[in-house]
């Protein structure tokens, strides 16, 4: 697997690549998108960088906060066939969904008969299982970057991923396609009990191969593509006493952005938290918590924008409220 830094510039070399297309294009609309893919980029070098850190953290001893965006709802497309094999290892697609610009996967590498995937001798355990030689192929050769994060459910007898790929402005073609996910195996890192915490810990830890998968998993890149453009009931909400006043919005199923002005100045104490703690509202009375991941920040048009890459993925056509800085606001 690529290490942090290669993956990071590579994502960084994509942002300068997306903003050069992007310069000629007018309006508040496209620049909006601009700020939204590079707050996509952004979550994703946070992805490369927790997958860095497994190593510390040794997430299937101590689990990191990686909940799934898609495991569990309606909406998933199931693939119950044609998963490749090798041994007694099986990996699986067990759903797509996204909107325009990320699409998650939803992933698991099982064994058959419900042994272990890796081994371990007494005194060992497993630090992190990664993938390696992954990408998706599209039926005209085009190759697309996939990232893997590990799950916190994962254990040594189920590895449970989330992959996601971002997709680009040039690349909205794909949408809709079928493709075939490539992942050449899996590999395991072992480490001893006893050099925990010592510089032993990392000279003595071992790298195996696992599975290694020769047949691609085939998918279909699903996505729901609305997008809710939204003004508020009011008219406009404030935030951080009244610092920050906020007249309309867009909702994809993976992003909410919502746009105003902001008359403070200095570090927005607060804000990070406000943003964090909000919810949505469905029609049936359902919250839906809009996660951490979140982004705020002045565009070019001078339009101030606070928005989520949200924790699960929602239907935007459902959203009738939103709850936030102890407020719940109708949205229209």
């Amino acid at each position: 697997m690529k290490d942090y830094k290669t993956v990071t510039r590579e994502l960084l070399a994509k942002r300068d690549k997306y903003l050069e297309e992007q310069k000629e294009c007018e309006g508040a609309k496209i620049r909006v998108r601009t700020t939204i893919a590079l707050a996509l980029i952004s979550a994703l070098l946070i992805t490369a960088l927790v997958f860095s850190t497994l190593a510390a953290t040794r997430n299937l001893r101590h689990p990191a906060n990686n909940y799934p965006h898609i495991t569990g709802k309606d909406n998933l497309q199931s693939i119950p066939s044609s998963t490749p094999e090798t041994g007694d290892c099986v990996i699986s697609c067990n759903g797509v969904w996204g909107d325009e610009e990320v699409v998650y996967f939803d992933i698991t590498v099982k064994n058959k008969n419900g042994a272990p995937i890796a081994t371990v001798k007494e005194g060992q355990y497993i630090g992190r299982l990664d993938p390696f030689g992954h990408y998706i192929k599209f039926s005209n050769g085009y190759i697309k970057e996939i990232f893997f994060l590990l799950m916190n459910d994962s254990d040594e007898s189920c590895i449970h991923y989330e992959a996601r790929a971002l997709f680009y402005e040039n690349e909205k073609e794909y949408l809709g396609q079928d493709a075939y996910i490539h992942v050449g195996g899996i590999k395991s890192e072992l480490y001893w009990e006893e050099y925990e915490g010592t510089d032993e810990y990392y000279k003595d830890s071992i790298t195996e191969t696992v599975c290694v998968f020769s047949e691609p998993l085939p998918v279909t890149i699903t996505v729901n593509s609305a997008e809710k453009q939204v003004t508020f009931e009011d008219g406009e909400f404030e935030i951080l006493d009244s610092g920050i006043k906020l007249t309309c919005g867009s909702i994809s199923a993976a992003n909410v952005h919502f746009y105003g002005v902001c008359t403070l100045e200095g570090k927005l104490y607060g804000l990070q938290d406000i943003l964090k703690d909000a919810c949505l509202i469905y029609d049936d009375g359902t919250t839906v918590p809009l996660g951490c991941k979140t982004d705020a920040g002045t565009l070019e048009n001078g339009l101030f924008t606070v928005g989520w890459i949200t924790g699960t993925l929602i239907d935007p056509e459902r959203v009738t409220a939103i709850q936030i800085d102890g407020q719940t606001i109708t949205i229209d």
